[in-house]
């Protein structure tokens, strides 16, 4: 039971992590946030948390099994929540406005 736990933790540092690469692209900021400008610095912090929310799920995975299976695992649910991001993008991209540090998303 443990290890669901464990997973399910994986998968949602997977989806917080692609979703801040995905928020420090200049096109996918325009579709969250209009013309507002998007800054260097602002970059290299979701950059930056990406990074660091993806490495933490590696960790995990490698916690929960073997070394082997646990990269697999983790490569596998890189590829699942990349595609979950990249649908929340097409059909719902209001819904990450609240990891890009503004107000939260509350026109559906």
């Amino acid at each position: 039971m443990f290890n669901v736990v464990l997973l399910s933790l994986v998968f949602f540092f997977n989806y917080l992590g692609m979703s801040w690469l995905a928020i420090s692209l200049k096109s996918h900021w325009r579709q969250l946030h209009g013309e507002t400008e998007l800054r260097q610095r602002r970059i290299a912090i979701y950059r930056t948390l990406g990074g660091l929310a993806l490495t933490c799920s590696l960790i995990l995975c490698l916690w929960v099994d073997n070394p082997s299976i646990a990269f697999l695992v983790w490569i596998m649910s890189v590829t699942a929540t990349a595609k979950a991001v990249a649908f929340t993008l097409s059909y719902h991209a209001n819904w990450l406005k609240f990891l890009s540090g503004t107000r939260l998303p509350l026109d559906y």
